[in-house]
């Protein structure tokens, strides 16, 4: 069985702005939890991790809630929470309530100041110290600013989502290369590996997408990387399958053992959300100790 850290859900009409929705109207459909399910036994997936696509909080209630229909299949939400909020504290506090969340999704590639994350050490620490990830999603020219300050932090549980989003017109650049290097380095960091294409335009060629590939498992090693199909946005492309099937290719391309193709397809997103459960685990039994008379 396989493990999915990466389905959006949305419906038309929901009343969140999902930018690449409003981009790519093929989009705007009925993309439900109730779709997903119907759409998992293709690629033999019985586990898969909720993530925000709108920046609004309502959004992830709604996943949380969509989360408690489905705990043996869904296994974690990553939300969204604003991060400048002066009670952010009392925020991630109501979250951390929910059985179900494993952190935040900071979409700097969307965001108005590319260089946020420059400013958001408390924030990031925050939420660290609540045991929550943090899922980066970032352009090449942001993952070395990025590492730089999650290096301040090191007890943060990263997670790097679609490999730090490669150009994938063209060769690895330095730039990337870098940069998702760098992040490979902070202690508690994960890298999320998709089909290594731009929505939108037409797959490349498993031979084009190797290099990518090669080089996020050259620096993550397989044992932190994990499958991410990217759903429903993988369904311009086609199936829901077919990303397994480009994963697939790839680590076998790359010389994956079967031990650690099943690391990434399955085992090392179970060991990740346990990580991340533990954290937590461990922070609120701190807290309740602090209380105790």
């Amino acid at each position: 069985m396989r493990f999915d850290t990466h389905v959006h859900l949305w419906r038309p009409g929901d009343g969140h702005r999902v930018l690449i929705r409003e981009r790519i109207p093929a989009l705007d459909a009925d993309y439900s939890l109730a779709a997903v399910r119907r759409t998992l036994a293709e690629a033999d997936v019985a586990r898969i991790i909720l993530v925000s696509a709108a920046q609004e909080e309502s959004e992830t209630a709604g996943l949380l809630a969509a989360a408690g229909e489905a705990p043996g299949l869904v296994a974690g939400v990553v939300g969204w929470l604003d991060l400048q909020a002066p009670d952010l504290d009392a925020r991630i506090e109501r979250c951390a309530a929910e059985p179900a969340w494993l952190g935040v999704r900071l979409p700097l590639t969307v965001m108005a100041d590319r260089e946020f994350i420059g400013g958001a050490g408390a924030a990031i620490a925050a939420l660290a110290e609540a045991g929550a990830l943090l899922e980066l999603l970032a352009a090449p020219d942001q993952l070395d600013l990025a590492a730089s300050v999650l290096a301040e932090h090191p007890q943060a549980v990263v997670v790097v989502d679609h490999a730090g989003n490669p150009d994938m017109s063209a060769a690895p650049t330095p730039e990337w290369q870098a940069g998702l290097a760098r992040l490979a380095r902070l202690p508690n960091a994960w890298c999320k590996v998709s089909a290594f294409w731009a929505p939108g335009d037409p797959p490349p060629s498993v031979a084009r997408a190797e290099p990518f590939f090669a080089h996020a498992l050259a620096v993550f090693g397989a044992g932190r990387l994990v499958a991410a199909a990217n759903w429903p946005v993988s369904a311009l492309a086609g199936p829901y399958a077919a990303p397994w099937t480009r994963l697939e290719a790839l680590a076998g391309r790359t010389g994956l053992s079967q031990a650690e193709w099943a690391g990434l397809a399955h085992d090392n997103a179970e060991r990740m959300t346990a990580a991340v459960r533990a954290r937590r685990a461990g922070t609120q039994r701190e807290e309740a100790l602090e209380w105790q008379p």
